[in-house]
């Protein structure tokens, strides 16, 4: 018999890739809070290590090559985002936490290496340092012809932070 045990750098990803999923399938007892576009949210930094977060704007109907060499319809979102005095390790796993809602309901995660525009706030290094802000753009493909919504952060899964034009 073995055992295998996974370190913390192992288990973060399943486990943040866990809230993603569970925040998306439990949306009914979910608190979400609306915000307008460029207004920052203090959010709890122990779950996520961030400590305020910014969206200021979707630009839609962008054209991409996503992760698989497929060229597909984009939308991205100008965000910003703060890390604590711990700094943040494995950012990369932490911007998947994003989402982009569109009409009808849909929620579309961020493609990670993706530009649509620049500067990208996926990091070229996996660690940012401590009491820093990053801004840059999160890429999301959507379906031809679905209009976002918001821009979701889904950093607590029982209370999701939303940006959208009118606050509402």
């Amino acid at each position: 018999t073995e055992i295998y045990t996974l370190s913390l750098h192992d288990a973060l990803p399943i486990c943040l890739a866990l809230v993603v999923a569970a925040s998306l399938l439990v949306k009914s007892v979910v608190d979400v809070t609306t915000y307008r576009y460029r207004q920052t949210v203090q959010t709890d930094d122990g779950i996520t290590g961030f400590t305020d977060v910014t969206v200021y704007s979707v630009t839609t109907g962008l054209q991409g090559t996503d992760t698989a060499g497929v060229t597909a319809p984009f939308d991205a979102a100008d965000v910003q985002v703060c890390v604590g005095s711990a700094g943040m390790p494995d950012v990369k796993e932490h911007l998947v936490l994003f989402t982009l809602k569109t009409s009808g309901g849909g929620r579309y995660p961020p493609e990670p290496g993706v530009t649509t525009r620049s500067p990208s706030i996926w990091p070229s290094s996996d660690t940012w340092p401590a009491n820093q802000c990053q801004r840059g753009y999160i890429s999301f493909v959507v379906p031809s012809g679905a209009a976002a919504q918001a821009v979701e952060y889904n950093g607590n899964i029982f209370h999701r932070i939303q940006w959208t034009t009118s606050g509402r």
